[in-house]
């Protein structure tokens, strides 16, 4: 082989070298070893809120003090101590203690809805002439425990029964009151010239606006009952609905709203200064 002819083969020879290593260096790169590969991520779509669903406007009107059944899978026991104690005014509040409590079941007073067992409660009349927004007493017992009870939205004539707030030990014991603060009101709102409603049976609330006008923000306010005529539970729940124009139909299920037990207590238009 003359040198031309080798020159031309140590040629083709780096080339083919070169080639391979081109080919080794591109698979490292693919392979991206553990390096972290950069992916757009994906957008899910957001949970709908309710309220859900527009219904037929069929509607059955209901009134406040329509006959609703016990509160289902709230309370275990609540039960009254063996001698009953004789009512009491609460102070000058125009409030009857009717009669200290031992309470099993959901805490339902900070929302948590724990499970707690003999815990106190008391059972409160409102005597006072005016439906009440807010109160909270507070009691001694005999040991000298301090407990607490804080409740709001109980219209005039209504009982209700609260939960001690911090789920003092239930103790046969008599109590003292040391404090009250009680903020009353004119009128709970039921805006029944405008919205008509009644319960879905199925968690859910169905309200028709039957006025000519745009409600611009309904919202509504419920509680736990403990029978018909008896409310369960010191907190009050409050669901926003929105704007509900005139003649429009709509179904709502709050998370915590239980159909045949729990009764609205208020229906405000939000968006309305009071």
């Amino acid at each position: 082989m003359n040198e031309k002819n080798k020159k031309f083969a140590l040629i083709l020879l780096v080339v083919a070298i070169l080639c391979i290593l081109t080919a080794i260096i591109a698979a490292i790169v693919v392979s991206g070893g553990d390096d972290e590969v950069e992916v757009e991520p994906t957008v899910l779509p957001t949970a709908t809120a309710a309220p859900t669903a527009v219904v037929p406007a069929t509607i059955e009107i209901l009134t406040p003090d329509t006959p609703i059944p016990v509160s289902p899978g709230i309370y275990e026991t609540i039960e009254s101590p063996a001698v009953e104690s004789t009512p009491q005014p609460v102070g000058e509040t125009g409030l009857i203690l009717r009669s200290i409590l031992n309470y099993s079941g959901k805490f339902v007073e900070d929302g948590s809805d724990e499970q707690v067992s003999d815990i106190f409660a008391i059972l409160l009349y409102n005597d006072s002439g005016s439906d009440i927004e807010y109160a909270t007493l507070e009691y001694s017992t005999a040991d000298g425990r301090l407990l607490t009870f804080t409740f709001s939205n109980l219209p005039k004539n209504r009982a209700i029964v609260v939960l001690e707030a911090n789920r003092a030990v239930y103790a046969e014991t008599e109590l003292t009151l040391i404090s009250e603060v009680i903020a009353p009101m004119e009128t709970m709102q039921l805006m029944t010239d405008r919205i008509s409603r009644y319960d879905g049976g199925n968690n859910d609330m169905v309200f028709t606006n039957i006025s000519d006008e745009t409600v611009e923000n309904l919202r509504f306010y419920y509680k736990y009952l403990y029978d018909s005529e008896t409310l369960l539970g010191g907190i009050t729940y409050s669901c926003t609905v929105g704007e509900l124009g005139a003649g429009m139909t709509i179904s709502v299920s709050p998370s915590r709203y239980v159909s045949g037990g729990c009764e609205i207590m208020q229906i405000r238009d939000a968006g309305v200064s009071e």
